[in-house]
């Protein structure tokens, strides 16, 4: 089974990578970000043979992406069966950066590069059995700050539903799994955060549970069930701060 990520270097990818290995006896991986020493890290990290992984530095946030030599690094894993995973991330805007730059790289990184990825690989996905993106809540919660990312990611969301109703049950499956906050660091959280938050591990658990199911859907992170619990909890904590003033 071959397993190819976009994006490998994130916290979500890490525990989906650790689960592969537990439950999938021989996994090939194509790993890719634009931090390939972080690549190297994660291939040490997991003890990888070297016959067992490929590593390619792509950086989503320029808008010149080379898409032969992405097709060339890809060649061997296009006609075996495929799950290929895009973890896009909000990223690290530099201080130096013009507002101008800083909204090239948002919209470049979570809608421009994906799609043109996506769409030099349609015609090759012929093997592939689930596409799975990882999208998140900003697009139904946008505050002024992250509006770009916010709309990016919900121009993305629309082109997949789209392809989910052209290929309607056919392969490839496309799962979009809109996430809330991820809670792996120990920073302070608004009340809000703290509701919706997830940890890495819970979501990548859950991916792969998904990815077992041949089915197209859009879900939801955290599940309505866990918001409830998390609300339960918090409503408490909450009154006895706002009470001791």
């Amino acid at each position: 089974m071959n397993y190819i990520l976009f994006g490998a270097s994130t916290g979500i990818s890490y525990e989906l990578i650790n689960l592969i290995l537990k439950k999938d006896k021989n996994p090939y991986f194509f790993f890719s970000s634009n931090n390939i020493e972080n690549l190297k890290k994660l291939v040490n990290k997991f003890n990888l043979s070297i016959n067992q992984y490929d590593l390619y530095s792509l950086d989503l946030t320029k808008n010149e992406i080379n898409l032969e030599n992405l097709l060339k690094a890809l060649n061997k894993y296009l006609e075996g069966k495929n799950y290929i995973y895009f973890f896009p991330s909000i990223p690290c805007l530099s201080e130096g950066k013009s507002p101008a730059e800083k909204v090239e790289t948002i919209i470049n990184i979570n809608f421009t590069s994906f799609i043109k990825i996506f769409n030099c690989l349609l015609d090759r996905m012929k093997m592939t059995e689930i596409i799975t993106y990882t999208s998140s809540i900003a697009c139904i919660r946008a505050k002024s700050k992250n509006y770009l990312y916010s709309a990016s990611k919900t121009g993305v969301e629309s082109y997949l539903k789209s392809l989910m109703h052209y290929f309607k049950y056919e392969k490839p499956y496309i799962q979009i799994f809109r996430i809330g906050f991820i809670n792996d660091s120990n920073e302070p959280k608004t009340f809000v955060k703290k509701l919706l938050s997830s940890s890495s591990k819970f979501i990548a658990k859950h991916i792969y549970v998904k990815n077992q199911k041949p089915i197209s859907k859009l879900f939801y992170y955290p599940k309505i069930s866990i918001l409830l619990k998390n609300l339960l909890l918090l409503i408490p904590r909450f009154l006895y701060k706002r009470m001791n003033y």
